[in-house]
């Protein structure tokens, strides 16, 4: 679903004025929908979303904790391979 604007009407102090918050898709504005669980948000299964996480820069501890939280797939550990060798070695001796 895009959505090109929201209008809210009678919300707190802005009594019966409308508000409208219009958003640009062609640029990629992002807002946040916040609500209880069944109101209404959701996200595509197929919705991308990246991610900069500095895995070059991990110690051996938050590696460990990132693949606890991500499943340690190859990809991680190959990328830890060929980007912080000392890492790497760390990962394979902590087995």
């Amino acid at each position: 679903m895009i959505i090109n604007e929201i209008s809210i009407k009678g919300y707190k102090s802005f009594g019966n004025t409308e508000q409208t918050l219009k958003l640009n898709k062609e640029k990629g504005e992002l807002i946040l929908l916040a609500g209880s669980n069944g109101n209404g948000k959701s996200i595509s299964p197929k919705t991308l979303i990246n991610i900069d996480i500095p895995l070059e820069s991990f110690n051996l501890k938050e590696f460990l904790n990132f693949l606890e939280i991500m499943g340690e797939e190859n990809v991680y550990i190959k990328y830890i391979k060929e980007n912080n060798k000392l890492l790497y070695e760390e990962y394979i001796n902590s087995k």
